[in-house]
This record gives structure tokens, sequence and C-alpha cells, in this order.
């Protein structure tokens, strides 16, 4: 997975964005796939359409300086695909429901 928003929790709004990066149990079934439904604070949240390490500086002077709690980094404006959120501290993610599913 890549970092075009830095290092942090990726959370996405559409579950066929986390499909993307779900693979299945090489060493159980092969055809069953396992999503997380998470519970997000994202507080104040800063909005980029743009990413890269042009961004970095500005996100860490953000997180850092408390000024945001996290990123929406609009790739739906950028590339016209998902959105995705990001936030960089654990206490913010709350895994509430394991969803175990096939793809047809």
């Amino acid at each position: 997975a890549g970092t075009i928003y830095g290092n942090g929790i990726y959370l996405a709004e559409c579950s066929s964005k986390s499909d993307e990066y779900a693979s299945d149990d090489k060493n159980g079934s092969k055809e069953l796939f396992c999503l997380l439904l998470c519970r997000v604070t994202l507080g104040e949240v800063l909005h980029i359409t743009d990413g890269g390490d042009d961004v970095h500086p500005r996100i860490k002077a953000g997180i850092e300086t408390h000024a945001y709690d996290s990123v929406l980094g609009d790739c739906q404006v950028l590339v016209g695909t998902y959105r995705e959120f990001v936030v960089y501290k654990e206490d913010q993610v709350y895994p509430a429901y394991i969803l175990i599913y096939e793809r047809e």
C-alpha cells in the first residue's frame, strides 16, 4: 500500500476501495475475504486534492500543531477515484465489525 498522504491509517468510505487491498487466506479458504468496518473520529479534517511528497510537509505541520486531526485525500478530484481518509493516531479508529465475504 502506498503512503500518498504519509504514514497513517488509511480508510475508505466505499467498500470496493477496501476490497482492492483484500487477499484470500492462502492457508484456509481461497475465496473468502475480510473487511473491517470501523468507527472513526476524524476531528478537524485537512481536505487535500493533491498528493505525494509535496503535501507531506503541509500534513505534518497541520497534525503536529493540532490544527488538524486527519486528512481527506480527495482522489475523486485528483484522479477520479475514491476518497481516502487518513488518521495518524490509533485511538481514532475503533474496529466495530469484521465482515467475511465472497467476491462474485
